[in-house]
């Protein structure tokens, strides 16, 4: 009679793979979960592996839909929309006054997004906007095909050609 084992996922010399909790039903919710290969240091400095959450412009360059410089590309966009401070949008201080000479980065990462959403189409159209809601907000693809009346079988290719001129315009 063999030896029971604890259950649990196996790595392929049959070791337990964690002893981590697995993710809440919450955040499965949202999407592929993954562990990264190393631990990675907490907010103590102890070493942890927690679940990472997979991109969704990651997952469509595994699934060769796209290549590295379009998610390259897409990366430089989210992180210009970040830096022009676009997701948490609040009413100016009055009491701050500002030099008009002075460029702020927030800005100058506007400029340059402006510039990107441009290269994709004109303002208002579906490739800007695509990147602008799915690539820079993050939300879903099909949230935005649906609110855009956007065939769903066709929302992958607007994207897709929005990242094809993204990575036109930043030149990889």
């Amino acid at each position: 009679m063999g030896r029971r084992r604890k259950p649990g996922e196996r790595t392929p010399k049959g070791r337990l793979r964690s002893l981590a909790l697995p993710p809440t039903p919450e955040r499965l919710a949202h999407g592929i979960v993954e562990w990264p290969d190393r631990a990675i240091a907490d907010e103590f400095g102890s070493p942890s592996r927690p679940c990472v959450a997979v991109d969704f412009i990651v997952l469509l360059e595994r699934r060769g839909e796209i290549t590295a410089a379009m998610r390259q590309a897409a990366g430089e966009f989210r992180a210009a929309f970040l830096r022009a401070r676009f997701e948490k949008l609040k009413a100016g201080d009055p009491g701050r006054l500002r030099a008009p000479a002075a460029a702020s980065e927030p800005d100058a990462a506007r400029r340059r997004l402006w510039r990107a959403l441009l290269a994709a189409g004109p303002l208002g159209s579906p490739e800007s906007s695509c990147l602008w809601h799915v690539v820079g907000l993050d939300r879903g693809l099909a949230d935005w095909a649906l609110q855009y009346r956007i065939p769903t079988f066709l929302a992958g290719a607007v994207l897709v050609r929005a990242l094809r001129a993204l990575a036109l315009h930043y030149r990889l």
